[in-house]
């Protein structure tokens, strides 16, 4: 990471300077170019972000939006993934927090409001796919917003935040996508009791004996655009059971699919193994409007073992999921990957 020195004689990362602004905001646009299913990833330096005021996250979803529209100043550069504070570290808003006591200097972040933006825009060849939204992690609370409308509220650390919307992305036009975050709530520190926390987030923020109090807020994982068809993958969870003599294992693979309508649809299950195919199976199922399960069973002989450590290796089982929608002439509606290993744990008395 490029340093130059920064206030308090300490050291700070360089930041770009955020682009000129259209309808008032910054203008960071991430086009995708690319044409059929997709995963579009919206992380990136080009997010902006700012301290908002603090009673912004109680009032409605239009009057935040119409906030939004007409907030035109005190932008600065953001990145996605990451956090409050490390963003006003790079502007120089706040010393190095890892220098000293500056962490003193930056607890009044987590008692604000803050809101992140990002510009982004869709080549119009994926006009007609179903979008989802979709947040892996956000810290804590949050309200997101697509192109001045609600998508809705989220509250929690480690869960994801999904919205559909396809009625809502631009294809001609630039897209602007905001969070508004929450101030940060009151947690129990060590010294604090397990039993009064009442929050699902990392508790060693709030002082720790190797760390001191630094209660981070932002957006801490990725966030992604999926276009799909008609048939979405919304799960694949693999259950496998090994036999007692670990020579077999079998299971089941059950894939949950959400349709916008009912159609015709060919399940392909692909298991394998270091590139090698293993197995496959192929099934034909009508689905219905709404969300469904198409459950497909498999069997493997002779199967590599996930052995604990320093007892052998760990090899993992990739499970390729494809859905194709006979209404579309065959054509691939969704994917899903997903890696399992083959153990069997037991309590022996």
């Amino acid at each position: 990471m490029d340093a130059r020195p920064g206030k308090l004689g300490v050291e700070r990362p360089s930041v770009a300077r955020a682009s000129p602004s259209l309808r008032g905001w910054p203008y960071v646009v991430h086009v995708v170019r690319n044409v059929g299913m997709m995963r579009i990833s919206l992380n990136g330096d080009n997010w902006v972000f700012k301290n908002w005021i603090d009673a912004a996250f109680l009032r409605d979803d239009q009057e935040i939006a119409d906030g939004l529209a007409n907030d035109e100043r005190g932008w600065h550069s953001a990145t996605v993934p990451g956090s409050v504070q490390h963003d006003l570290w790079r502007c120089g808003e706040i010393p190095n927090p890892y220098y000293e006591r500056n962490t003193l200097l930056a607890e009044w972040v987590p008692e604000r409001t803050w809101v992140y933006k990002k510009v982004f825009s869709i080549d119009p060849a994926h006009r007609g796919k179903q979008a989802q939204l979709h947040f892996a992690g956000v810290d804590y609370e949050a309200r997101f917003f697509l192109n001045g409308v609600a998508l809705g509220q989220h509250r929690s650390m480690f869960t994801p935040a999904t919205f559909d919307v396809t009625t809502l992305l631009h294809w001609d036009a630039p897209n602007v996508v905001a969070v508004v975050l929450a101030p940060a709530p009151r947690e129990q520190g060590q010294l604090g009791r397990t039993s009064l926390v009442r929050t699902h987030k990392t508790r060693m923020n709030y002082w720790w004996d190797f760390c001191p109090r630094m209660v981070h807020v932002g957006i801490w994982d990725a966030v992604t655009l999926f276009l799909t068809g008609p048939v979405r993958i919304e799960d694949v969870w693999v259950r496998p059971q090994l036999s007692d003599d670990l020579q077999r294992a079998s299971g089941t693979v059950t894939c949950t699919l959400c349709a916008v309508r009912p159609t015709m649809v060919v399940v392909e299950v692909l298991i394998q193994l270091d590139g090698q195919m293993v197995l496959s199976r192929r099934v034909e199922r009508e689905v219905l409007a709404g969300q469904s399960d198409v459950i497909e069973s498999f069997e493997i002989t002779e199967p590599q073992l996930w052995w604990p450590n320093g007892y052998g290796t760990q090899p993992l089982y990739q499970a390729q999921v494809r859905v194709v929608d006979q209404a579309e002439l065959g054509e691939t509606s969704d994917q899903r990957t997903v890696t399992f290993g083959l153990r069997q744990v037991e309590l022996v008395a």
